[in-house]
């Protein structure tokens, strides 16, 4: 796995795992924690949903996409206070944590594909 994709899916983890940690303490950090996460998971997928969509992955990265935006659209809706964002910010963990697997599996097929073409040449 080259340099980059391994900070990506090692990053997201260690920032998902500080942030779940922080949320006992400080639901503010934890809520900044999560933004960040959210960011860095959007940009990655942008980055990597083409690639994934022509894998076996494809369904998996279609509804990450939809749980995406609907976390999105319900947070921009609903107040911060109201119960569906409470609700959405716990969703969004999850959201997460369901698309950390995806990338995790895309790069490990990815890996697999490459030492697959290497065998082949030899």
């Amino acid at each position: 796995m080259s340099l980059i994709r391994k900070i990506d899916l090692y990053g997201q983890l260690i920032l998902g795992f500080l942030t779940a940690l922080v949320l006992a303490a400080d639901v503010l950090l934890s809520l900044v924690g999560l933004f960040l996460l959210g960011v860095w998971q959007v940009i990655s997928a942008l980055l990597n949903s083409f690639q994934i969509a022509n894998t076996v992955n494809a369904k998996k990265i279609l509804i990450y996409w939809i749980l995406a935006i609907a976390a999105i659209a319900l947070m921009a809706v609903f107040d911060i206070d109201s119960e569906v964002s409470t609700v959405t910010l716990f969703a969004c963990y999850g959201i997460a944590v369901y698309y950390w697997f995806i990338l995790r599996s895309h790069y490990r097929f990815l890996d697999y594909r490459k030492e697959l073409a290497t065998i082949v040449r030899h």
